[in-house]
């Protein structure tokens, strides 16, 4: 968030605790603990959009640009596909997994098996059918309009707006000095080898140099 905004306007909640949640420690009792921290790809979901993508590339293709929704959901995708061109996005038209989401939830969210396509005006329609016909839900959310912006619109109202030039160049990079020593190892001992012929047939034994014809 940029800007000054008052305490009395601060929502808490609990936050999306998706991709920070590896920075933890985890052993292997973790794991029922954090199942729900990163959610679980849908095998059947990924391989029709795959299908999608595979034939809107031989139609053509379809779309110029394409890129996934990481963990920072549209704002990760859009942000990066439009940094040189702008864009504008409708957030209410984004399809959700979950009611009740925020503005903001609904551009920062990750979601698997979700990628974001730079497509022409006039292959909107064409790609549209493309994915109905594989029952994949796709949906025309904006444009990258050459404004040189990312500006984000909900409900008729502008609820983001910022220069990409900012967004992607505005933090300068820092500067820092590093110093450099020389650790210092123990010399190795290894002795010599009595018998060269059988330390090289024992070495291509060995499952990692052997051969794998």
């Amino acid at each position: 968030m940029i800007g000054l905004f008052l305490l009395v306007d601060v929502q808490a909640a609990m936050g999306f605790m998706g991709p920070p949640f590896p920075a933890d420690v985890i052993t292997d009792k973790h794991g029922d603990e954090f199942s729900h921290a990163v959610q679980i790809g849908n095998a059947i979901t990924e391989k029709k959009m795959l299908d999608v993508i595979l034939q809107a590339r031989d139609c053509g293709p379809l779309y110029n640009a394409i890129t996934d929704c990481g963990a920072g959901g549209l704002s990760s995708a859009v942000g990066e596909m439009g940094s040189h061109t702008g864009a504008t996005v409708e957030l209410d038209k984004v399809p959700l997994k979950y009611d009740g989401l925020k503005y903001a939830e609904i551009w920062i969210s990750e979601a698997q098996e979700r990628i974001v396509l730079s497509v022409a005006p006039e292959n909107v329609a064409a790609l549209l059918d493309l994915a109905a016909a594989e029952d994949v839900e796709a949906t025309d959310i904006g444009v990258f309009d050459g404004s040189g912006k990312l500006t984000l619109l909900y409900q008729g109202h502008n609820v983001g707006s910022l220069d990409m030039e900012f967004i992607h160049d505005g933090l300068p990079s820092p500067i820092r000095q590093a110093v450099w020593q020389e650790p210092v190892l123990p010399r190795a001992t290894v002795a010599e080898p009595t018998d060269y012929a059988r330390t090289l047939c024992q070495l291509l034994a060995m499952p990692t140099l052997a051969s794998k014809h």
